[in-house]
């Protein structure tokens, strides 16, 4: 709060301390403070910039490896310019948001393009027989560098691989290749130092016969020691997740729509907070849509989540052709402005408020549909968003205690897990580690979405004083796979607040001094068979540890 300069002049907050950004500020440049006036000014005149500084806090919660994206933009309607994004002047991709990351590490984004290399047929149309050259840009904005790093592809439906025609940084890659892309092996870049890039490159042919109207689409997949996999951008906008590269082919109408998610003002979308949604269309085609219209309906996913915020819905920056009727935004671009020339864009941003009365974990879903043509075609995007959530990014819930009546609800007279440590894990590896504080509640926000790139969370509940002998004393209570103080098989999407993540402990009994009636810390028990005598099998327990467990301070044991 009150961080915010306008060429080093204070600028006031918003409501409740909130940034004065969010609801927009009228800029000027320091030789003329009219506010909203820059001149033209072809030379950039150092006098002539608006300068902007505010400073955030990262959430102490937030997970090492979380990335911090942030983008402003600037709309001036009396210069033509609508929603021009920021740019990080750090990376060589045009209109990228700023992005760190919590803690030191790499910062990996991969966008891939295509582009008509050998047009043989209608000029500016992909058709059959026409060559496509597709370039992945490999960035690494982080402070370290991303080593081991590989790229894997498949060739998509509809084309086939030009013969040795890959390239990394200008380098031809496994030549003679016999016509198989060596993507699909996987081509290894090797290490990508902090603030440098690669540059992949292929080529691929549009089979013959390919009907006009076809999308060929594709996606590849970039892994690296440090970081989750992650799947390259076809729009090359980090901010609206990893989408597949489209192209046409052929004189066909076609649109893509994406949505995205912010809460206005930052942090978690609790019960109550405004939500600034953004719906992009654009033409992917090679020739003009017509009729698009974008309707936008806060009622049909999740009815009673959301409610319109009046007067916020703009098309392109203006309120011209958008008309709201009860939960309906609709945004009429053919009627307004006419057919979509071929790669231009219609942006719907709005925002709505979330219900008050829902609950931690809610989801909150939204819906955007774009109809263009004659007969009438149609594409829909959606985002979701959990009440307590972030967008991006997961947040995990749970609590732990010693489940006393065993029935996995934490009563009030049971005893929580109080300093037990709680470790995350992904493909097997420890990620982050929390403690469960006196309530025994836990947290760990900042957890890198796995729906789409196959990484495996997992969740590992241990005492505070456990040590190599120590046994399960419980199976973990969740909608996932659950197992001796584990939770396995997480999935998280992005911007979701997953509850009730539990460990509810139930030991079979304590070993206790007689007299003074003291736990026994580092007691031995086995089980054996009653007609031998001699202990079973470490198979024989869900945790092989029960078999020859030692008890720790609290002196609980436990056989399953």
């Amino acid at each position: 709060a009150g961080s915010t300069r306008l060429n080093g002049t204070p600028v006031p907050d918003g409501p409740s301390g909130s940034s004065p950004l969010a609801a927009g500020i009228a800029i000027y440049a320091s030789e003329n403070p009219t506010p909203g006036a820059l001149r033209a000014d072809a030379s950039a005149t150092p006098d002539n910039v608006a300068t902007i500084v505010f400073d955030v806090v990262v959430d102490a919660a937030a997970v090492n490896g979380t990335i911090v994206s942030n983008q402003g933009f600037v709309s001036a309607p009396g210069g033509g310019v609508t929603d021009q994004p920021s740019d990080d002047p750090d990376t060589a991709a045009p209109d990228d948001p700023t992005r760190d990351a919590v803690g030191d590490r790499a910062v990996i984004f991969a966008p891939k393009s295509a582009a008509l290399l050998v047009d043989g047929g209608t000029t500016g149309v992909v058709d059959p027989g026409d060559v496509l050259r597709y370039t992945i840009t490999v960035y690494n904005t982080g402070g370290v560098a991303a080593t081991g790093v590989v790229l894997r592809d498949s060739v998509p439906a509809n084309t086939a691989y030009v013969p040795d025609s890959t390239t990394l940084n200008g380098v031809p890659v496994g030549r003679p290749d016999g016509g198989v892309s060596p993507l699909v092996a996987g081509v290894a870049v090797g290490t990508i130092g902090a603030g440098e890039s690669a540059v992949l490159q292929l080529e691929l042919r549009v089979n013959a016969g390919v009907a006009a109207g076809t999308i060929i689409r594709n996606q590849a997949l970039v892994e690296s020691n440090e970081l989750p996999d992650l799947l390259t951008d076809g729009d090359g906008d980090p901010t609206t997740g990893p989408e597949p590269t489209e192209v046409v082919v052929g004189n066909a109408q076609q649109l893509s729509i994406t949505k995205q998610v912010a809460v206005v003002g930052g942090g978690a979308a609790l019960a109550g907070s405004t939500l600034e949604y953004v719906v992009r269309v654009v033409n992917l085609g090679a020739v003009p849509v017509s009729q698009a219209v974008i309707r936008d309906d806060l009622e049909a996913a999740t009815p009673g989540t959301l409610t319109y915020v009046a007067g916020t819905a703009l098309m392109n920056g203006s309120a011209v052709g958008v008309t709201v009727a009860g939960s309906l935004i609709t945004a009429d671009y053919g009627a307004t402005v006419g057919p979509l020339a071929p790669n231009a864009s219609i942006v719907l941003r709005f925002r709505a408020v979330i219900s008050p009365s829902l609950a931690m974990g809610t989801v909150v879903t939204n819906t955007g549909t774009v109809y263009w043509n004659d007969p009438t075609r149609t594409a829909s995007a959606s985002v979701s968003i959990a009440v307590g959530g972030m967008p991006g990014i997961g947040v995990l819930n749970g609590a732990a205690w010693h489940d006393a009546d065993f029935d996995r609800v934490q009563d009030g007279g049971e005893r929580a897990l109080q300093s037990w440590i709680v470790d995350l894990y992904r493909n097997g590896t420890p990620l982050q580690s929390v403690v469960v504080d006196g309530a025994g509640v836990y947290r760990i926000a900042g957890v890198a979405p796995n729906v789409t790139n196959g990484d495996r969370y997992e969740l590992r509940f241990r005492a505070p004083d456990a040590g190599a002998g120590t046994a399960s004393l419980g199976t973990a209570d969740s909608g996932f796979t659950n197992g001796p103080q584990r939770i396995t098989d997480i999935l998280v999407p992005s911007g979701s607040n997953l509850q009730n993540l539990n460990l509810p402990i139930t030991p079979n009994g304590v070993v206790y001094g007689a007299i003074v009636r003291t736990p026994v810390p580092g007691a031995a028990l086995r089980m054996l068979e009653a007609s031998g005598g001699t202990a079973l099998p470490s198979a024989c327990f869900d945790d092989p540890a029960q078999l020859g467990q030692i008890t720790r301070g609290d002196g609980y044991y436990k056989f399953d």
